[in-house]
C-alpha cells in the first residue's frame, strides 16, 4: 500500500511540503510493516517446536487424594517455537527496527497535523517559510531522534550460537536494561502523548477555523475542497488514536511494573513463585483453621515468652519445621524429571535453573509459615503429645488436599516461565506480568493479545494509504498516469 503512495508522490508536479512528509511517512510505515510481518513467511519455514518429536503430551504425577497417577497436559509448552542462529538474531533485530520506524511514523503523523494547521492559520507565512528543504530537514530529524531512542535497545543482550546452532541469549546489560525498561517507555509515552495532543489540537483548530470562514464568507456550506480537508484530518486523527492509544497504556504499565519489581532478577520466575506461594498459603491456612477450632486455641499467637525463652522448645520447633518441610515440600525442580525426553534439553536446563530459584523462595516462605504454626501450638500450652499428633495428622491431610493444586499451579505456569525467560525481547517478562495481573490467560489468548498489538500498528501504517488515495484526486490521477505510462 505504501509503495503505491511512494510511487505516486515521486511526481515533481506534486512536490510540496505536505507531500514530502506524506512520502517519508509512507516509507516509515512501509518499513514498519515489513519489519513486523514481512519476513514471517520465511521464518515460518524454520520455526521448530521445543518438544522432542513423538514424545508424550502429558506429565504423570501421583495424586495422594485420588491414590492414583494424575496426567497433566504439557501440550501448550511443547507448542512453543524457536529459531536457530542466525535467524533468531535477524528476528530480534527486525522487531527492534519495527519499533524504530514506528516512532518515526508517529512523529511524522504529528508533523503532518502541525503542517496542515500552520497552512490554514498562517497561509501567507507558510508559503514563504515552509519550503521543501526545511520539510526534508524535519523528516531527517524525526528519523535521527527515533534512532537515538532505539539504538540502545539493540545492545541490551547479545545473541550467539552453541554447538548445535541453537540461539544463546546473554544476560542483559544492567545499565542498558534500566534504560530499556524505564527510560525508554517514558520517552515513548511522552512522544506518543505529545503526538496525540498535537493531533487533537490541530484537528480542533482546523475544524473551528474552517467553520468560522464559512460564516465570514456567508456561505451556508463548506466548499468541496474544505469538506475533504476536514474529513481527511478527522479520519487521520481517529485512526491514529485507535491504533496508538493502547500503547500508551501498555508502556505506562511496563514502567510501573519494572519500578515495583525492580529488585527481582526475573519477573516470570518471581510471578510463578508468587502464584504457587499463594496456593500453598491458602491451603495451609484452611488446615490451620481446622486445628485452631479443634484445639480451641488462639491462632494469632506465634510469639510468646514460653517459646522465646526456652531453648528446648525452640529446638523442638525447628526440628518439627525441618521434618515437615522436608517431607511435604513439592519442588519445582522435580518437574525436570517429568520433562526429560519431552522438551529440548536447553529448555529443561532453563526450567531447572529457574526452578531452583523458585524452590528456595518457596522453602523459605513455607518454613516461616509452618514455624509460626508450631510456635502457636506451644504458645497455647499444647502438650508435646498433642503437638506430635497434630503435626502427623496435618502432614497426611496436607499431602491429600494441598499437593495436587500446588503441582497443577506449577505446570499451568510452565509456558509463561519459559516465555518470560528467553528474552528475544527483554520486555516480554513485563508484558507477561501485566497480563498475569489482570487476567488468567492461556497461551492462545497471549498470542492473540500480542498479534492485536501488532495488527493495530499495521492498521495505522496502512490507513494513511487508504486515506490519501480516497481523499486526494491528484494522487489518484498521478497513480493512474504512472500506471498508464508503465503499460505503454
Amino acid at each position: 500500500m505504501n509503495i503505491f503512495v511512494i510511487f505516486a508522490l515521486c511526481d515533481r508536479k506534486l512536490r510540496s511540503p505536505a507531500t514530502i512528509i506524506m512520502e517519508v511517512l509512507a516509507v516509515a510505515d512501509g518499513l514498519t510493516a515489513l519489519c513486523t510481518y514481512g519476513l514471517e513467511p520465511y521464518f515460518n519455514l524454520f520455526y521448530k517446536t521445543i518438544d522432542v518429536p513423538g514424545s508424550r503430551d502429558t506429565a504423570v504425577y501421583y495424586s495422594f487424594e485420588q491414590e492414583s497417577d494424575l496426567e497433566i497436559s504439557i501440550l501448550e509448552a511443547k507448542q512453543l517455537v524457536d529459531l536457530k542462529y542466525p535467524l533468531c538474531a535477524v528476528h530480534y533485530f527486525l522487531q527492534l527496527f519495527a519499533d524504530n520506524f514506528h516512532v518515526v511514523s508517529i512523529l511524522l503523523t504529528a508533523s503532518l497535523g502541525m503542517q496542515k494547521l500552520i497552512v490554514i492559520v498562517w497561509p501567507f507565512w507558510s508559503r514563504a517559510n515552509l519550503t521543501n528543504r526545511k520539510t526534508a530537514v524535519v523528516c531527517a530529524t524525526c528519523f535521527l531522534f527515533s534512532m537515538v531512542m532505539n539504538i540502545p535497545k539493540m545492545f541490551v543482550v547479545s545473541l550467539t550460537s552453541d554447538e548445535d546452532g541453537s540461539c544463546i541469549v546473554s544476560q542483559p546489560q544492567k545499565i542498558i536494561e534500566y534504560y530499556v525498561l524505564t527510560i525508554y517507555p517514558i520517552l515513548f509515552a511522552i512522544v506518543l502523548i505529545s503526538a496525540v495532543v498535537v493531533m487533537l489540537v490541530s484537528t480542533c483548530f482546523i475544524l473551528i477555523i474552517l467553520c468560522r470562514r464559512k460564516h465570514i464568507r456567508g456561505h451556508t456550506t463548506l466548499s468541496k475542497y474544505e469538506k475533504k480537508s476536514c474529513l481527511l484530518v478527522v479520519i487521520v486523527m481517529i485512526v491514529f488514536l485507535l491504533s496508538e492509544v493502547p500503547r500508551i497504556y501498555l508502556n505506562t504499565i511496563i514502567f510501573d511494573t519494572y519500578r515495583s519489581d525492580s529488585n527481582q532478577e526475573n519477573i516470570a520466575s518471581y510471578k510463578v513463585y508468587t502464584e504457587i506461594q499463594n496456593t500453598m498459603t491458602v491451603c495451609f491456612e484452611n488446615l490451620e483453621n481446622k486445628y485452631v477450632s479443634e484445639l480451641n486455641i488462639n491462632r494469632e499467637m506465634s510469639t510468646c515468652a514460653r517459646v522465646s525463652t526456652d531453648p528446648e522448645i525452640q529446638e523442638s520447633v525447628l526440628e518439627w519445621v525441618d521434618y515437615f518441610t522436608e517431607d511435604v515440600s513439592v519442588h519445582m525442580s522435580l518437574i525436570k524429571r517429568q520433562l526429560k525426553g519431552k522438551l529440548k534439553s536447553d529448555y529443561i536446563d532453563l526450567i531447572w535453573t529457574l526452578g531452583q530459584t523458585v524452590d528456595s523462595q518457596l522453602d523459605f516462605g513455607f518454613r516461616l509459615q509452618f514455624h509460626n504454626f508450631v510456635s502457636t501450638l506451644y504458645c497455647n500450652n499444647v502438650t508435646e503429645d498433642d503437638v506430635f499428633d497434630t503435626i502427623i495428622d496435618l502432614e497426611s491431610i496436607y499431602k491429600n488436599s494441598c499437593d495436587e493444586p500446588i503441582v497443577l499451579a506449577m505446570y499451568n505456569r510452565l509456558t509463561f516461565l519459559i516465555l518470560g525467560s528467553t528474552p528475544y525481547s527483554e520486555p516480554m517478562n513485563y508484558i507477561l506480568n501485566i497480563i498475569w495481573g489482570h487476567v488468567d490467560i492461556s497461551l492462545e489468548d497471549l498470542k492473540l493479545f500480542t498479534e492485536i498489538l501488532k495488527i493495530s500498528m499495521i492498521v495505522g501504517c496502512g490507513s494513511n494509504f487508504v486515506i490519501y488515495i480516497v481523499m486526494s484526486e491528484k494522487l489518484r490521477e498521478a497513480i493512474s498516469k504512472k500506471c498508464t505510462c508503465c503499460k505503454q
